[in-house]
């Protein structure tokens, strides 16, 4: 498979992602923790 960009954590990058994708780029999220999609910032504040 062939990415146009990879975003490795999905804290800030899951809102890159969706803007890249929104772009048309073919991209590639990777994160190890599912529950946390969107970082600590999201789910438990700053």
């Amino acid at each position: 498979m062939d990415f146009d960009i990879i975003f490795i954590g999905a804290g800030l990058n899951y809102a890159g992602a969706i803007v890249a994708a929104r772009a048309g780029l073919k991209c590639l999220l990777v994160e190890k923790d599912l529950d946390h999609l969107g970082g600590v910032c999201l789910h438990e504040g700053c």
